[in-house]
């Protein structure tokens, strides 16, 4: 099997299937070293830390990230930070794009526990999610609703 993670800022490094889940082993690529916190580009690499996230099933399995990413100390402030990921928002633990997914998954009328056991996420997360989702989806509404002007 050929995978390609057609995520830009990861590499493939190692896979492993098992018939049930997918887990693949990526490295962060094209990264931004500029401190977040003094906005210096004077940074080193300090260590590196494995970030666990859940992507799109693949192949008929749900599919694991581990991607590892560089942590980089800043020489002028002194303080570490790792660069953020594109394909996954700040502090998240699922890509942009299983979010888009589960959230065209509201759509079918299916059960937040029958999503969060295919997509190997919490219920928690899948009410989350649809809650921001139905959110964007009344401002979207409001803001297409213009007043009707009468004499």
């Amino acid at each position: 099997m050929s995978i390609d993670l057609l995520l830009d800022d990861l590499e493939l490094v190692d896979y492993t299937d098992n018939g049930v889940d997918l887990v693949i082993q990526a490295r962060q690529i094209n990264y931004s070293t500029t401190c977040p916190h003094c906005n210096s580009s004077n940074t080193i690499k300090h260590d590196q830390r494995d970030h666990k996230v859940e992507d799109l099933p693949a192949y008929g399995r749900r599919t694991h990230l581990i991607i590892r990413q560089p942590r980089l100390r800043c020489k002028d402030c002194g303080k570490t930070f790792i660069p953020r990921l594109d394909c996954v928002e700040e502090n998240g633990r699922i890509t942009k794009r299983l979010r888009e997914h589960i959230c065209s998954a509201f759509r079918h009328n299916r059960t937040f526990s029958s999503m969060a056991n295919e997509y190997n996420v919490s219920e928690t997360t899948i009410k989350r999610i649809f809650n921001e989702y139905v959110s964007q989806k009344e401002k979207e509404r409001k803001k297409d609703l213009t007043p009707i002007k009468t004499k």
